[in-house]
């Protein structure tokens, strides 16, 4: 039944939010722009009105600096709020009318444990795909600070909210779509077996993100060693990078390495659901991640470059984290449709062909939540029970875009050599 509170309180968080989506969006770009009444404004500008904090109204009065910043600068952010509002209301509809979930409904019971834990983490994925997706489209790339900050936050809401991962139906219950079905858990899950998945996992993500440099030219060992010892050293800031964001320092990053097992020990000591929720999330992490890293060494293999950044990487990782592993891999498969969309959007709006690959990720994961009850039981669930036959067709599938992209840079070479 619909519960109109519930969908005029979210929609009233969006418009709360929506502002903080633009301070984000503005504030953490390569080049940070003055735009916006939560950034300092820039020297020529006007002062700041008490109507100009005012959501989606705000930006008709903050018209008057299109001199500075473009004619027209303002309709973006103004929209941007717009959808936040909406997409709010809508994930408190599905939520309130148990649209999200392919049978049952939920009793008053569920709302502590079920819907509040959904709407937090539904709600706060939402708002890290936005940010990431303007950045993206803006200068095509995508700060660590959303990503790091926002697969943390995965982390912790999947210890504490086990029950808010993706739902399924299983003998006729609806359910959290966890690591292995919940009452048949292998021995390993709950033993020194999943701890030491969860540990390698955790650690190697911090590892990943650390500065370092990799070559192998004098030998595996030598390279091996050198890399640790880049990671080690302080990291110098390159004056004609591109990167704002220069990895975070290898000692911030011990540091999360080492509160996160911590929290890891923790959990798994306290062990039932709550582990089986937080290594569903870092079992996403591993796959998401893993998925794109593949593919960008395999570009590099066959174009010498690779086909997309590491911010890539770290967004599907993150994505993983929120949604499992298995919806992370139909998020990556996804993409490409959600880049006929992206591309002519960004095609009208900006006039640029340059494509990023972040907001297919983040336009799939969204189209992915919406269908997920008739894109799971309709087809996924089918896919994902052949087991390992799963990683043998992804490895067929690398294999054969790899000679396929090997080929087109021969291709291509002869052409330009003619």
């Amino acid at each position: 039944m619909t519960n109109p509170g519930m969908i005029i309180g979210m929609a009233l968080l969006g418009l709360a939010l929506g502002t903080q989506v633009n301070r984000a969006i503005y504030g953490l770009a390569w080049k940070p722009r003055p735009i916006g009444p939560w950034r300092t404004p820039a020297q020529e500008a006007a002062g700041r009105h008490w109507s100009d904090y005012l959501p989606v109204i705000g930006w008709l009065g903050l018209r008057r600096e299109s001199v500075l910043h473009g004619s027209g600068y303002w309709v973006r952010p103004a929209l941007v709020e717009l959808a936040m509002v909406a997409c709010f209301a809508g994930i408190g509809y599905w939520v309130s009318t148990d649209r999200v979930l392919p049978a049952g409904t939920l009793e008053a019971s569920d709302w502590s444990t079920v819907v509040l834990p959904r709407l937090v983490t539904w709600c706060g994925l939402l708002v890290l795909l936005t940010v990431a997706t303007f950045i993206d489209l803006d200068e095509q790339t995508i700060p660590d600070q959303v990503t790091i900050s926002g697969t943390l936050l995965a982390l912790v809401l999947a210890a504490v909210f086990p029950l808010s991962r993706m739902p399924v139906v299983l003998d006729g219950s609806v359910q959290p779509l966890l690591v292995t079905t919940p009452g048949l858990d292998p021995p390993w899950l709950f033993g020194i077996r999943g701890l030491l998945y969860a540990l390698a996992i955790h650690g190697l993500w911090c590892m990943a993100l650390m500065p370092k440099t990799c070559t192998c030219r004098h030998g595996v060992g030598k390279g091996i060693r050198y890399m640790f010892a880049s990671m080690i050293r302080p990291a110098r800031r390159s004056r004609t990078t591109r990167d704002r964001w220069p990895r975070p320092a290898a000692t911030r990053l011990a540091v999360v390495a080492i509160v996160g097992w911590l929290g890891i020990l923790l959990v798994w000591w306290l062990s039932g659901i709550y582990w089986h929720g937080l290594l569903t999330a870092l079992m996403g992490l591993a796959g998401g991640g893993l998925v794109v890293w593949t593919v960008r060494l395999v570009s590099r293999w066959s174009l010498g470059r690779e086909a997309m950044g590491f911010g890539d990487v770290t967004l599907l990782a993150m994505i993983g984290a929120f949604v499992g592993w298995k919806a992370a891999v139909l998020v990556f498969f996804l993409a490409p449709l959600a880049g006929v969309v992206v591309g002519l959007l960004q095609l009208v709006t900006t006039r640029r062909t340059e494509m990023a690959f972040g907001p297919y990720l983040c336009l799939a994961t969204v189209g992915v939540m919406l269908a997920w009850p008739a894109l799971w039981h309709g087809y996924a669930a089918d896919v994902f029970a052949m087991g390992w036959v799963i990683p043998g067709l992804f490895a067929a599938g690398v294999c054969l875009m790899g000679g396929m992209l090997f080929t087109w840079s021969l291709i291509r070479g002869a052409g330009a050599s003619s």
